[in-house]
């Protein structure tokens, strides 16, 4: 008997639409989008210059959609605790109200820009339309509990959309049209949000934000008048007898003070407020025309007003950017150091970004590398995309492309004040930002060859005047492989050093590293030109020593390194002293005295990194010294041992000091030096 095959039920699959409670979904992306509430306004405004654009691109194929009004701009004023936005652009049909602002997030703007480019490529780049996420226009309820918008398209009648921001919302046929073509948006403010009825607040926002549309923006301001209407002038006669009362007061013995207060009453001029439309976006964006008609005078007063500096800047950028990515750019280096500038916690506001001029940021870490973040100025492009909200950006990779190209016409600006023959210009600009540059050699792997030509440093050759990298190299002696160095606290002590004894006996040039900053960039750059840069406080800098002379000194050498056998790893007879009887050198790898100040002086400095670095140190002594000599000589009487032993402990501590490190225990080193006071002294 056959088995009974088991069939199993098919399975009822339904397909079923997400349901969505619509008034929350509309306080989410109105209070998730929008970290300010002053954005709204932005947005609008974007949507009515978006609006004008589209007019204007249809009215390069049909000049008559103009025929109903010909002035395109935007208008703002207030009204009934009501703040009103109005434009003359394209308007929209019922249908365009149902898809634009009954659908959430769906574009026209972005639909637009598709049948653009569908129907011609080449026009696209032409038309400056701002967003394309369609919820701009929601942000409007994060100041207002209710929205009304008046439209009227070429095509279609007035219509009036309107909303609270819950469930529904509703559309009619205007009854009493007043629009012309356009679109007005009346926003019924929130009773905690008055200060955007604010006229002086709102302009404020706008200048901010979009000052730079192409479009005019009007807004409607209230100033005083005299009134024509009223009596402001006295009657001559009533002036007369005004005049005789005053001088019969004044022949009477008594004479009694009468208040003033009715007379000034009568006398005030009567004034009365009236409307005025006012364009508050005369200032066209100067880094979208060209170089050739902009003034030295036009940039800097541009400067001053992007920055609020009272000073010129020292030099500035403007260039058009062209290829994978197109922005305009215009670059100023200020004259003085910002105030905020080594601040970390801060952020730095100096490059304000725009996206077709509309007002998008101005702290965007990714736009300039730390080291940059003097420079000042504005970057305006048509490709960066931004989110919904237009405050973040939502592709790095273009950002960073940007930035490469910033970073390189700023070296490129660097170099030209370089090259300018006037010197001092440069100086005052190195002087201002060389630890910038200095940083930037450090981290910027891409661009170190490059700004290293922008270092300049003083030399034991040249005390008094900087040198440049170059320059040291043209002077070299013949056979010098190495660019010399030395690191210290100030051209002073260094001048003075015994490292560079020697060096400065035979002629050769070593250069002064005094900003604590100069450490960490010699960190990473270990050459120049492929030639070596050399620290000569530290062990690999050959001399040649006699062999005679090592075995003669070999006893005192090896009581040396007996005596501080726990202080140093090694001693050696040096050749690059003179004058001084010894020096404590450290390995190449390690840190240079000046660099163990610096950490040791750091709050949170990592301790076993301190063990690592600032390990034994190298003792090297000059052996023709006298105090070396003498030394030499008094090993021979075991007598003299303890005299022997003290003289070697103070001639390391001074050692120590001498070279830039810091004793582990002062105040022996000072009961040493006070008995030798007192024993030569008393």
């Amino acid at each position: 008997m056959e088995a009974t095959q088991q069939i199993e039920p098919v399975q009822k699959i339904e397909t079923k639409q997400y349901d969505a409670d619509i008034s929350q979904l509309m306080n989410l992306i109105v209070n998730a989008f929008y970290s300010k509430s002053e954005i709204f306004l932005r947005e609008l405004l974007s949507n009515s210059s978006d609006a004008l654009e589209k007019l204007r691109y249809e009215s390069l194929i049909d000049n008559s959609v103009l025929d109903a009004e010909r002035e395109l701009k935007i208008k703002i004023w207030v009204e009934d605790k009501k703040l009103i936005v109005e434009d003359t652009g394209i308007g929209m049909t019922r249908d365009d109200l149902v898809n634009n602002l009954g659908t959430i997030a769906k574009s026209g703007t972005k639909k637009f820009l598709e049948n653009v480019k569908k129907g011609d490529v080449d026009k696209k780049g032409d038309i400056e339309q701002i967003g394309q996420f369609g919820v701009g226009f929601y942000s409007s309820f994060l100041v207002a509990d209710k929205v009304e918008v008046y439209t009227k398209h070429n095509s279609d009648n007035e219509y009036i959309w309107e909303s609270s921001a819950t469930e529904s919302y509703t559309i009619r046929e205007n009854p009493n049209p007043s629009l012309k073509r356009g679109t007005k948006i009346v926003l019924h403010i929130k009773e905690y949000d008055d200060e955007y009825l604010d006229l002086d607040n709102v302009k404020d926002i706008i200048t901010r934000y979009t000052q730079y549309i192409s479009f005019p923006i009007e807004m409607l301001e209230m100033k005083e008048v005299i009134d024509d209407n009223s009596d402001n002038e006295l009657d001559v006669e009533e002036e007369s007898a005004a005049e005789d009362a005053t001088e019969d007061a004044t022949e009477d013995a008594k004479i009694e003070d009468v208040s003033d207060d009715e007379d000034e009453e009568d006398t005030k001029v009567k004034t009365k407020k009236v409307g005025e439309w006012n364009i508050i976006n005369s200032q066209k964006p100067i880094w979208c025309r060209k170089t050739d008609d902009i003034t030295k005078e036009e940039y800097n007063e541009f400067y001053k007003n992007l920055t609020d500096d009272s000073s010129d800047a020292l030099a500035y950028k403007h260039f058009h950017a062209e290829g994978q990515l197109e922005f305009d750019c215009l670059l100023y280096i200020p004259e003085r150091t910002p105030l905020d500038m080594f601040d970390q916690g801060k952020k730095k506001k100096n490059i304000k970004l725009y996206v077709k001029r509309i007002f998008i940021m101005d702290d965007c870490d990714d736009l300039i590398p730390e080291w940059l973040k003097f420079m000042k100025g504005v970057v305006d492009s048509h490709d960066i995309p931004l989110n919904v909200s237009r405050e973040l950006l939502q592709q790095n990779h273009i950002l960073r492309q940007v930035s490469k190209v910033i970073v390189k016409r700023s070296i490129e600006l660097f170099n030209e004040l370089a090259e300018d023959e006037d010197e001092e210009k440069y100086e005052n600009f190195y002087d201002t930002y060389n630890k910038m540059l200095k940083l930037g050699v450090h981290e910027d792997n891409r661009n170190r060859s490059k700004l290293a030509k922008l270092l300049r440093f003083y030399s034991s050759n040249s005390p008094d005047k900087y040198i440049s990298l170059d320059n040291y190299i043209e002077n070299m002696k013949e056979g010098q492989d190495s660019i010399y160095f030395i690191t210290g606290q100030s051209i002073c002590s260094l001048t003075g050093s015994p490292f560079i004894e020697n060096f400065k006996t035979n002629g050769y040039d070593v250069l002064y590293f005094i900003d604590p900053i100069d450490e960490y960039m010699i960190q990473s750059m270990k050459e120049y030109e492929k030639i070596k840069l050399v620290d000569v406080s530290k062990e690999g800098i050959e001399f040649n020593t006699d062999t005679d002379t090592v075995v003669d000194n070999k006893e005192l050498v090896d009581y040396l390194k007996e005596t501080l056998k726990n202080k140093v790893q090694n001693v050696r007879i040096s050749k690059r002293l003179t004058d001084t009887p010894c020096v404590l050198i450290t390995s190449e790898q390690g840190w240079s005295a000046n660099m163990e100040r610096i950490v040791k002086s750091q709050a949170m400095r990592n301790n076993e990194m301190d063990h690592f670095m600032t390990s034994k140190k190298i003792l090297e002594v000059n052996i023709e010294h006298n105090i070396l000599k003498t030394l030499k000589e008094k090993l021979v009487d075991d007598e003299n041992k303890i005299e022997c032993d003290n003289i070697v402990d103070m001639l390391f501590d001074t050692a120590q000091i001498n070279c830039g490190f810091m004793l582990e225990e002062p105040s022996d080193y000072a009961v040493k030096i006070n008995k030798m006071i007192e024993t030569g002294f008393c």
